[in-house]
């Protein structure tokens, strides 16, 4: 990916989803000045009009979804402030469902809301350390998690607080809403919490053996949260003892990727892709009644050194993947004529090379 000047690069995408999980990871070292950004840490939000990106740079990028360009009234960028007074934004945008406010987190511990057409600040909300968590929005409220160990719930239309979840950690994951009235979200005190999302009041938690840094993902009947601790969890949104005073979430499986998992997997036709830290890719089953040793359906190793930590994208049945050394891979979940699931790479570009190749030598 290339940000020349205020232009950016996209030749080659069709559909420009895919930019998604194409910046996502890639060239996080980017440059700070005239030069913009080279990357993100998450995955754009998408509207009918922009691309909102959170810049390695400091800056929230409005792109006009055609030209990719941000000035001369193509789109904006936020704040108004000079780069090299910005740190690397963490958090990813956040869309509301009619378009109308962009919300992202900020190393200075503030979110902050924009109108998502003009760009003007509508609220500032300032939590007790840095918000690297991706704010998640839904009927008028916004949940995020901060560094001061609390997950927030905060009006959308006045930036107020509505409620704080104190955990025993950090909290950088995106949070989860499942079923419209749970905010699921890990901390790193090693649990993954179920916060009732009216009032705040804690529900259940499961514990892991590392912290829980990935957003969690749902399928709308189980929720699968991997942990750094290796391990994915499949979960019963019910509790095993709901009557007593500290509720335990109902793990129902749980699989070992051999490596800690920093990456948020997505669900496809067949199942439930994650990514290990270590580049292994795995299609897992969801169904609960699988045995343990037949939850990994099939498995790929993107790149033999690959330090895997960004979101996963997916698009019907392609997944594209983003490394720490700015390589995407685009792998496909298919199945052979026996009805035999796989993964098999379809391409992997270098975006610190001008979008070449990778280099297998490296590999």
């Amino acid at each position: 990916m290339r940000f020349p000047g205020t232009r950016i690069w996209l030749p080659w995408i069709s559909a420009f989803a895919l930019l998604a999980v194409f910046l996502s990871g890639c060239g996080i070292t980017g440059n700070r000045g005239p030069q913009g950004l080279e990357g993100s840490f998450d995955s754009p939000a998408i509207g009918s009009k922009y691309v909102y990106v959170s810049g390695v740079d400091g800056y929230l990028y409005a792109l006009d979804r055609t030209t990719g360009e941000f000035e001369g009234g193509a789109g904006w960028r936020r704040p108004l402030a000079p780069a090299d007074t910005l740190s690397p934004l963490v958090s990813g945008p956040a869309l509301d469902r009619e378009g109308k406010v962009v919300a992202v987190g900020s190393e200075d511990g503030k979110v902050y809301a924009y109108d998502a057409m003009t760009g003007e600040e509508i609220w500032q909300f300032t939590t007790g350390d840095k918000v690297w968590s991706t704010p998640i929005i839904h009927d008028g409220t916004v949940y995020f998690g901060s560094h001061d160990n609390n997950i927030y719930a905060v009006s959308l239309a006045t930036g107020k607080q509505i409620w704080a979840y104190p955990t025993g950690g950090v909290v950088v994951g995106r949070p989860l809403l499942f079923r419209n009235n749970l905010v699921i979200v890990g901390s790193f005190d090693r649990k993954l919490y179920a916060i009732d999302a009216s009032t705040g009041v804690k529900r259940w938690s499961v514990s892991a053996g590392n912290w829980f840094w990935a957003g969690p993902v749902s399928d709308g009947t189980t929720i699968f949260a991997p942990s750094m601790d290796g391990h994915v969890y499949g979960i019963d949104p019910n509790p095993l003892n709901p009557g007593v005073p500290d509720p335990v979430g109902n793990v129902l499986w749980k699989h070992n990727m051999g490596s800690p998992v920093v990456s948020r997997p997505v669900l496809v036709a067949r199942g439930l892709v994650v990514a290990g830290r270590d580049g292994k890719v795995s299609l897992l089953d969801t169904d609960i009644t699988v045995a343990a040793e037949q939850r990994e359906i099939a498995f790929t190793n993107v790149r033999g050194a690959a330090n895997v930590t960004a979101p996963l994208f997916a698009s019907g049945d392609s997944v594209l993947v983003g490394s720490q050394d700015s390589t995407v891979t685009h792998i496909e979940i298919g199945a052979n004529q026996a009805g035999q699931a796989f993964i098999r790479t379809l391409w992997c570009l270098d975006t610190k090379n001008g979008d070449q190749p990778c280099d297998r030598a490296r590999e």
